[in-house]
């Protein structure tokens, strides 16, 4: 699939990460297949994290580190990607793991289905307590498929560890630094000026870890970052009228989510320090799963609730 350089280059950047990144190097070290390379830029940790990817690259040539003064995820990632030499880019954080079987997959699946500039595949959230749990459970993503500029402007369809070529990179111009949610700005901006095709294989081949720490947790500043990445697209002036409908409604939506999780954080907190933890992180698995019904209901109750408590 490749001449010159390895075949996959993950992309890690990492920042105060010694907890994780152990876990995360091993499972790619675990991999089935064998032609990778492991880029990891540390984002000016003031932790052991350096030290830890220094003494897995002495064991093992595919390992790099990188490192630079704080700038944050986007940023970190992109200096992970321009110092790669695969064909193929991996997404890969600091806190995710990917099951022995993720490069061998995927790589069947790019020979199968060839010429695509996007890959991804389902895969599990991993809870505090072992607890693992499908990201993308829907009927919807059990068949091979494409998503395109208006199913993701609906929702973000690609799950964290996913496949882009070094193409797709140079011809969107990278990822933007300062931005909180880069993945969802860097695959918006991909479809949108850089024509992107993308193709799904439902298996999950990966985990994503769930914890009260990670980037994600920060409700507002998520949403702050989603809604400007969706006004930055419609500046670009390329969508249609259409496209700027949908992206006008997810702007909507990023607030509508926030209040919903705002509101499942405090039932999760709220068992958790009656019950215990591992019960709290069991209803927050609970109104996961139920999210398609639950939704609409609590995010009305949660809109009334915002809207009388800035009226006292």
């Amino acid at each position: 699939m490749s001449s010159g350089g390895p075949v996959f280059s993950f992309a890690m950047p990492a920042y105060n990460a010694e907890a994780t990144i152990g876990r995360a190097i091993e499972s790619a070290l675990e991999q089935r297949y064998a032609d990778w390379e492991l880029v990891v830029c540390d984002d000016g940790s003031t932790d052991g994290t350096a030290d830890l990817v220094r003494s897995y690259a002495a064991r093992d040539a595919r390992v790099h580190l990188i490192q630079q003064a704080n700038a944050g995820c986007g940023a970190a990632r992109d200096t992970a990607v321009r110092a790669s030499r695969g064909r193929y880019v991996v997404r890969f954080d600091a806190d995710d793991e990917l099951l022995p079987e993720y490069l061998e997959e995927m790589a069947a699946f790019i020979e199968r289905e060839p010429g695509y500039d996007i890959y991804s595949c389902n895969g599990w959230h991993l809870y505090p307590d072992g607890t693992r749990r499908l990201a993308r459970p829907d009927e919807r993503y059990r068949e091979e498929q494409s998503f395109t500029l208006d199913d993701m402007l609906f929702a973000t369809h690609i799950f964290t560890v996913a496949v882009f070529t070094r193409d797709l990179f140079d011809r969107v111009g990278g990822i933007r630094p300062g931005v909180y949610c880069e993945d969802v700005d860097f695959w918006l901006r991909a479809f949108a000026l850089g024509e992107a095709t993308h193709r799904y294989l439902p298996r999950p081949l990966a985990l994503y870890t769930v914890s009260d720490t990670q980037m994600t947790a920060d409700f507002a500043r998520v949403a702050e970052s989603r809604a400007a990445i969706y006004r930055d697209l419609i500046a670009t002036g390329a969508l249609t009228a259409e496209q700027e409908r949908l992206a006008e409604r997810a702007i909507e939506k990023v607030f509508e989510d926030e209040r919903v999780y705002r509101w499942r954080e405090g039932v999760r907190t709220g068992v958790a320090r009656v019950f215990g933890r591992r019960a709290g992180y069991g209803v927050s698995r609970a109104m996961h799963a139920s999210a398609r019904w639950l939704r609409p209901p609590v995010a009305r109750l949660a809109s009334l609730l915002s809207r009388r408590g800035a009226g006292r």
